[in-house]
Protein backbone atom coordinates (compact mmCIF):
# COMPACT_ATOMS: atom_id res chain seq x y z
CA UNK A 1 0.00 0.00 0.00
CA UNK A 2 1.14 3.40 -1.11
CA UNK A 3 -0.19 6.81 0.00
CA UNK A 4 2.47 8.64 -2.91
CA UNK A 5 3.10 10.96 -0.38
CA UNK A 6 7.04 11.91 -0.81
CA UNK A 7 8.86 10.88 2.64
CA UNK A 8 12.46 12.14 1.40
CA UNK A 9 13.59 15.26 0.05
CA UNK A 10 16.44 14.80 -2.64
CA UNK A 11 19.26 17.25 -3.51
CA UNK A 12 21.99 16.94 -5.97
CA UNK A 13 24.91 19.44 -6.81
CA UNK A 14 27.98 19.49 -8.60
CA UNK A 15 30.71 21.05 -7.42
CA UNK A 16 32.93 23.02 -10.15
CA UNK A 17 36.85 23.43 -8.49
CA UNK A 18 39.21 25.71 -10.61
CA UNK A 19 42.67 25.79 -9.41
CA UNK A 20 46.08 26.64 -10.88
CA UNK A 21 48.17 24.81 -8.55
CA UNK A 22 48.17 20.94 -7.83
CA UNK A 23 44.34 20.63 -7.38
CA UNK A 24 44.73 17.53 -4.97
CA UNK A 25 45.48 18.65 -1.88
CA UNK A 26 42.61 21.13 -2.33
CA UNK A 27 40.26 18.00 -3.80
CA UNK A 28 41.19 16.04 -0.40
CA UNK A 29 40.42 19.09 1.70
CA UNK A 30 36.82 19.58 -0.07
CA UNK A 31 36.19 15.86 0.11
CA UNK A 32 36.60 15.70 3.78
CA UNK A 33 34.52 19.00 4.81
CA UNK A 34 31.70 17.88 2.62
CA UNK A 35 31.85 14.08 3.91
CA UNK A 36 31.80 16.15 7.62
CA UNK A 37 28.78 17.72 6.81
CA UNK A 38 26.95 14.72 6.03
CA UNK A 39 27.15 14.90 2.29
CA UNK A 40 27.39 11.67 -0.40
CA UNK A 41 29.47 11.98 -2.75
CA UNK A 42 28.39 10.57 -5.95
CA UNK A 43 31.28 11.27 -7.94
CA UNK A 44 34.54 12.95 -8.53
CA UNK A 45 36.48 13.32 -11.96
CA UNK A 46 39.08 15.02 -13.41
CA UNK A 47 37.65 17.13 -16.25
CA UNK A 48 41.00 18.61 -17.58
CA UNK A 49 43.57 21.85 -17.86
CA UNK A 50 42.09 24.90 -19.52
CA UNK A 51 45.09 26.35 -21.00
CA UNK A 52 43.15 29.75 -21.98
CA UNK A 53 42.60 30.48 -17.84
CA UNK A 54 45.46 27.83 -17.26
CA UNK A 55 43.27 26.51 -14.88
CA UNK A 56 42.57 22.63 -13.43
CA UNK A 57 39.47 21.73 -13.83
CA UNK A 58 38.02 19.22 -10.78
CA UNK A 59 34.32 18.60 -10.72
CA UNK A 60 32.52 16.72 -7.44
CA UNK A 61 29.43 15.82 -7.66
CA UNK A 62 27.19 15.39 -4.25
CA UNK A 63 23.77 14.56 -2.97
CA UNK A 64 21.79 14.77 0.32
CA UNK A 65 18.72 13.84 2.23
CA UNK A 66 16.36 14.71 4.63
CA UNK A 67 13.07 13.74 5.47
CA UNK A 68 9.27 15.65 4.43
CA UNK A 69 7.25 16.68 6.67
CA UNK A 70 4.30 16.48 4.42
CA UNK A 71 0.73 16.20 6.56
CA UNK A 72 -1.69 14.76 4.83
Amino acid sequence: FADNTPGVQTEEARIAVFTRGNYLPLRDRLTTALLEAGLTITGRQYVGYEPDTRSHHYAIDIAGWAATRLSS
